[in-house]
């Protein structure tokens, strides 16, 4: 099971960011591991993946750089037989 939320400005996604910029931010938030160029792990101090971050462009001719969509996943961990799967 997962919980997938949306983060845009508005339903059309009329705002962007500069991509860099944003990877730059997102670095450095604890619990957020850069794993591509548009794509975070989100891990607990354990290394447990809970989910992951797509930075996204829904409309391309903008800017080609320009993100203006990020999509989180957060997966619900599963308790198996010896512990925790996610």
């Amino acid at each position: 099971m997962t919980y997938d939320i949306s983060i845009k400005a508005d339903h059309s996604c009329s705002r962007t960011t500069e991509q860099q910029s944003l990877i730059r931010f997102l670095t450095d938030v604890v619990g957020l591991l850069p794993d591509s160029e548009n794509h975070f792990r989100i891990v607990d101090h354990s290394g447990l993946n809970y989910g992951d971050v797509d930075l996204s462009a829904t409309r391309q001719e903008e800017t080609p750089h320009a993100i203006n969509c990020i999509q989180v996943h957060i997966r619900m961990p599963t308790r198996l037989k010896g512990g925790l799967r996610s």
